[in-house]
């Protein structure tokens, strides 16, 4: 019975194709019949900065470097100079056009992604459904906004890493460097981002200078991921600086917004509540609204698009701890990778219109923790 529903399973190509095709329809849906939900504000303010950079009534010139790496300056650039091409009628279609082709490389890149773990083509099939029809995954990837790339460059971070853990190669590593170049300037956050990979990454290459460090590995790199989670934040600077900025960025925010976090500006800041405010935080990030949550209806789709997303995390910390009792350091780095990710956006979001956006760049990662095969992962 399995051997034959698998066989009705579309060909992971053909799955591809369709998310493209449905995302392209909701482009054009957007650009003439109306503004989709969640597609305005952002998208809108990029699509018109665009245009103004398109007729030259944005200065494209930049004094400094530190100028052009202004938050979205790039995706600016990339989007005006599209529409210096096409009749001004067609400019919000074809920045969703873009956007749309743009989430179908990323989704090619999750393809070899889950190829690499060796599922075969039905398992594979059912992982790229999952991704190709998450609801607010498809109006935010087909839409002028930066989530698509951030999440193209976020499964090509991912794809290179995977390809270090199982065979440190110098040209892995140059594209792994070129790759979280290319995605810093779709965010300034993802600074730390990049650190916290680049970090990782130096700590597993330690095994070719330490034969000390190669017995005990996967000791000294939970060890690490401590340090990042609670010494640094509790004994240094760092603590002061991210909770100034998480404090301006949340208390200059409208307070009485429908979709706000309820108790989020109530956490005290405080050095003996720092890790509780983390959590806290993730949580309502990763699975606000609740249902008791006074809702419209399109955030019952929201509702169940994240109690979805929570049995994907189930099934994560199933196989997290399952990691743990094999000793398997590669699938603890791809999770602590994801999940350090998810921490950094959810520091600065206050409402779960905006969580549901920031969480599409981190969809590959989480569709490929749930599918994978732990004793494949070396």
């Amino acid at each position: 019975m399995d051997n034959i529903i698998y066989k009705k399973i579309p060909k992971p190509e053909t799955i591809i194709i369709i998310g493209l095709l449905i995302r392209i329809i909701c482009s054009f849906a957007n650009a003439f019949f109306g503004i989709l939900p969640g597609a305005d504000h952002d998208a809108l303010t990029f699509h018109e900065s665009a245009v103004n950079f398109s007729r030259g009534e944005e200065d494209g010139t930049f004094s400094n470097i530190y100028e052009f790496l202004e938050a979205g300056k790039a995706y600016v650039i990339i989007l005006g100079t599209l529409y210096k091409l096409i009749p001004a009628s067609f400019e919000l279609f074809a920045g969703g056009i873009l956007s749309s082709i743009t989430w179908m490389f990323s989704a090619i890149i999750l393809y070899k992604i889950l190829q690499l773990n060796k599922l075969n083509n039905s398992y594979i099939s059912i992982a790229l459904t999952i991704y190709s029809i998450l609801p607010f995954g498809i109006i935010y990837t087909s839409v002028t906004l930066r989530e698509a790339y951030q999440l193209l460059l976020i499964n090509l971070t991912f794809y290179f890493v995977i390809l270090i853990l199982k065979k440190l190669k110098t040209r892995y590593v140059f594209g792994l460097l070129v790759t979280l170049f290319i995605l810093y300037f779709f965010h300034k956050a993802i600074i730390f981002f990049i650190a916290f990979i680049i970090s990782v990454l130096l700590i597993i290459s330690m095994d070719k200078i330490s034969k000390h460090f190669r017995n005990h590995k996967f000791l000294t790199l939970i060890l690490f991921i401590s340090v990042t989670y609670i010494y640094l934040p509790y004994y240094t600077d760092f603590y002061s600086f991210l909770t100034d900025q998480v404090q301006n960025y949340k208390f200059n925010h409208n307070q009485d917004a429908r979709a706000i976090y309820n108790d989020q500006l109530r956490i005290t800041y405080e050095r003996n509540y720092f890790l509780f405010s983390l959590i806290y935080s993730l949580i309502q990030f990763e699975f606000e609204p609740y249902p008791w949550r006074e809702t419209l209806n399109v955030d019952y789709i929201l509702i169940a698009q994240n109690a979805f997303k929570l049995f994907l995390f189930y099934i994560i910390i199933k196989k997290l701890i399952l990691s743990f009792k094999l000793k398997n350091l590669s699938y603890f780095i791809l999770f602590s990778i994801f999940i350090f990710l998810e921490f950094l956006w959810s520091t600065g979001t206050v409402n779960w219109g905006t969580a549901a956006r920031h969480q599409v760049p981190g969809y590959g990662m989480l569709i490929y923790l749930s599918f994978a095969n732990i004793k494949k992962i070396k």
